[in-house]
């Protein structure tokens, strides 16, 4: 019989994994960081060292850069996608994290606060809280409407280096 069509997105290994086909030059001025698919799994989002991130995606069997995110001060540490894929979030060494337009690359918001890097950054399934976690020990829970955080937990005595919702 013939075999099921492929899920759509980039293509997967027998295992189901996304396989990323060729290289992606990404213009990027110091090493890349961070990697996270879309939701779809058809954009990459790529952080690097010198302070942006890119989207980039598969056109005709070549990879074409879709956006580039350019407001950081310092180098970009963690990217993630909001479940819709209408935005994208990015955590610095410039100790902030921005929300920004996954269409146009524009920066939407940013989350001031902490006092030293912003190592990871998440997005709620609802998109209406953005996560992040620093170096100096905190975890911020932010409302991303009004880039305020609305909680800070501070129960950490070591950086804390990921942060994610279930």
């Amino acid at each position: 019989g013939d075999a099921p069509p492929a899920p759509p997105g980039p293509p997967r290994d027998v295992n189901g994994r996304y396989v990323a086909a060729g290289a992606i030059d990404g213009g990027f001025g110091r090493m890349t960081t961070c990697v996270r698919w879309s939701p779809a799994g058809d954009v990459l989002a790529i952080g690097s060292c010198d302070a942006t991130a890119k989207l980039f995606k598969e056109v005709d069997g070549a990879w074409t850069r879709c956006a580039s995110l350019e407001d950081h001060d310092e180098g970009v540490n963690d990217v993630t996608w909001a479940s819709d894929e209408t935005c994208v979030v990015t955590a610095s060494d410039d100790k902030t994290a921005k929300l920004w337009d996954a269409a146009t690359g524009r920066c939407a918001a940013t989350f001031s606060g902490h006092e030293s890097y912003v190592f990871g950054c998440a997005l709620n399934p609802a998109n209406t809280l953005v996560a992040t976690c620093s170096f100096d020990e905190t975890v911020k829970l932010w409302d991303p409407r009004v880039a305020r955080a609305v909680l800070t937990l501070d129960a950490h005595s070591e950086p804390v280096t990921a942060v994610a919702f279930n």
